[in-house]
């Protein structure tokens, strides 16, 4: 049998030219230097998958000169090959043909990639923008490297573009969006719009009107849309304002200002107030700013027992006390070492703002959670300041005052509850606001005649109430019809509170009077089907029972007294309108539940009750409270940071409208990636 032939190791055709001075050994591993052979050496060298870094070292070691004439002899033909190539290129161009052939990779890499205008890479695109628009992220990002990185592991098949490409793409994408809102807006809005505006500047002293959109469709669904944030850098006097509120009103929603009822709700501000009265529309102050100018008032009102400091000092202390904490190390080191020695969880202590209530209650609430390591640190002489001309203070409340936050906190506590009643976006708060201002009073009474209730938070607890229920919401609010007509149309309530202050009567004159004034030129079908009457088994004990349902119990008993004897009510004794004989209905029905879905429960009653739903697709549209607008400012403000404060409004604009709006265009599956 013949030996099998050894495949040699050197090319035929080398193209490195030290191949020349060297020579195959012929047993398929090794090769020798010819030059060494030549010096008498025999230097052999293991040579595998054509890989000859190794004889160049060889080269460059024992053969310094010849590896030089390699290196030249090399340069020299790429030289060569590029001029060649240039030459190609010169030739095809004058031809008219393509300046090279691209290779099978390149071409390949061409292939995967998608259509730069095909529709999957437009869904990327589009998913991209809501990306940075919804989590309101810079432009630059689409830029890094380390988001092209992260790109390329999901799908190396995306064609990513530019920041300003992107830019671009978010205008566009936002003007589908407003485009699909207005066109929602002129489809459901046929009872009644409410807005809420404010004003807000931005870092770089640009200043933005905010119009929100609230409404009920036939099908009792509340909208809450936001079609505009735009720049308003006129003079801010009630004049400008009403006329921009308008030409928004008009252009963003498509609603000609006589067509329907309008209303706005918006802060105490006197030139937004002012605005909104010059317009067509229709003002209701936002109740959360009414409570927060009773509380502050109280703040500065109730003394201590040393009666030379107020609440509202004491609560200046402890927002100093947080500031210094957390500006400085040494207050902050001393105590978490305070903190460590008897076991106790060191906490942040919030800093609280001028502007909010609620963030002196969070203060104050931080405070005295950290009372006996405070203390301890003031016994010993820490947490003390020095302002220029004044003797050293300490930031530590002293144990009065300690007792005055106490006695403050458990009371602001019950203002919580109502403030984050009336903040709710996804329900209606208005029928809400003479229920939830009533609760609020009778646990505050309650709190007052509770045998256990510290001295401090008593007298703090009664000075609130005067300030509450009898300046700023006399009658449970009710003296603003609109309360009153929300606290009738609850179907949990049915006017119960409206009793109490002798209102209920008149409520139902002025229901019949605005229903003239709203009702539209369409005639609706009056439907007189009776419901047989329910009856509930209630056996939960009164100190189980909410103020309001206590309250219920007790009109329920004395209406059955006053019909044993045979008493009507004068008003509306012998009914002649269809409204009249829906109000009857609509009383003869058993009360809802607490917490029921009022805006549902309409839904199913109003071909009962046809003229009363049509009452409350409007009141119910109405926002207690202005905490939309607040909410897109708080967006606003994380859109213009100080990394990105030379952001045009445009820009901030768009942004604002992809992030309000299009995860309730989702819900209401009218858009669709």
């Amino acid at each position: 049998m013949s030996e099998p032939k050894i495949k040699s190791l050197v090319p035929a055709k080398p193209e490195w030219p030290g191949w020349e001075h060297f020579c195959d050994c012929n047993d398929g591993v090794h090769v020798f230097c010819l030059l060494c052979a030549g010096d008498g050496k025999e230097k052999t060298y293991k040579f595998s998958s054509g890989v000859t870094e190794g004889l160049k070292k060889h080269l460059r070691g024992d053969h310094e000169q010849i590896a030089k004439e390699v290196d030249i002899t090399i340069k020299r033909k790429k030289e060569i090959k590029a001029h060649e190539k240039e030459a190609l290129i010169a030739k095809r161009q004058k031809l008219g043909f393509a300046t090279f052939q691209p290779s099978i990779k390149n071409s390949f890499e061409k292939l995967k990639k998608h259509d730069p205008e095909g529709r999957i890479q437009k869904q990327y695109d589009e998913a991209l923008v809501e990306l940075l628009s919804c989590n309101l992220l810079p432009f630059n990002l689409v830029d890094s490297p380390e988001f092209h990185r992260f790109v390329s592991l999901l799908d190396k098949n995306i064609n990513l573009k530019s920041r300003v490409t992107y830019s671009r793409y978010t205008e566009k994408f936002s003007q589908a969006i407003l485009l699909e809102v207005t066109k929602l807006i002129k489809e459901y809005t046929d009872a009644s719009v409410a807005i809420t505006a404010d004003i807000w500047t931005s870092r770089r002293q640009d200043s933005y009107l905010s119009l929100s959109c609230h409404f009920i469709d036939k099908l009792f669904r509340i909208h809450r849309w936001t079609p505009a944030v735009a720049l308003f850098n006129e003079s801010h006097t009630g004049e400008n304002i009403q006329m921009a509120l308008e030409r928004l009103v008009e252009s963003k929603l498509g609603i000609t200002l006589d067509s329907l009822p309008l209303f706005a709700t918006t802060d105490n501000a006197a030139n937004m107030l002012k605005g909104i009265r010059l317009s067509m529309l229709e003002v209701y102050g936002c109740v959360c700013h009414w409570q927060q100018l009773a509380i502050l008032d109280t703040f500065k009102e109730f003394q201590g027992e040393e009666e030379y400091y107020t609440l509202q000092d004491v609560s200046d202390k402890c927002k100093e006390l947080a500031s210094h904490i957390h500006h400085g190390t040494v207050g902050k080191m001393l105590l978490e070492a305070e903190c460590e020695k008897t076991g106790h969880a060191s906490n942040v202590i919030h800093q609280a703002n001028d502007t909010r209530w609620d963030t002196r209650h969070l203060n104050m609430s931080d405070v005295v959670y950290h009372e006996q390591c405070l203390l301890s640190l003031a016994a010993k002489g820490k947490l003390r300041i020095k302002k220029k001309g004044e003797p050293a203070y300490s930031l530590v409340p002293s144990p009065e005052e300690f007792r005055m936050i106490k006695g403050g906190i458990m009371v602001l506590q019950h203002c919580k509850t109502f403030t984050k009643i009336m903040e709710q976006e996804k329900v209606a708060t208005l029928p809400l606001v003479t229920q939830s201002l009533y609760d609020m009073e009778q646990e505050m009474k309650r709190l007052v005649t509770n045998k256990d209730t510290d001295e401090v938070a008593r007298e703090f607890c009664e000075a609130l109430m005067q300030n509450l229920f009898s300046k700023r919401f006399p009658n449970y609010g009710t003296d603003n019809e609109l309360n009153s007509f929300g606290n009738y149309l609850n179907p949990s309530c049915q006017g119960v509170h409206l009793k109490v202050v002798n209102k209920f009567e008149s409520t139902k004159i002025k229901l019949e009077e605005k229903l003239e004034e709203w009702k539209k030129e369409e005639s609706e079908s009056e439907n007189e089907n009776t419901q047989s009457s329910r009856e509930s088994d209630n056996e939960d004990s009164q100190m189980q029972l909410s103020p309001t349902e206590l309250l219920k119990k007790k009109m329920n008993e004395k209406a059955k007294t006053v019909a044993n004897k045979g008493r009507r009510s004068a008003v509306f004794s012998t009914p002649q309108s269809a409204l009249q004989k829906e109000m009857q209905s609509y009383e003869a029905l058993p009360g809802a539940e607490q917490g029921v879905d009022q805006l549902n429960w309409w839904r199913l009653h109003q071909e009962q009750l046809p003229l009363l739903a049509s009452i409350v697709r409007v009141v119910f549209a109405v926002q207690a409270a202005s905490s939309k607008s607040e909410r897109i400012f708080s967006a606003a403000g994380r859109v213009v940071t100080p990394l990105r404060s030379r952001l045009d409004p445009e820009k901030v604009e768009d942004q604002l409208m992809i992030k309000l709006n299009i995860e309730l265009l989702k819900e209401m599956g009218r858009w669709k990636n």
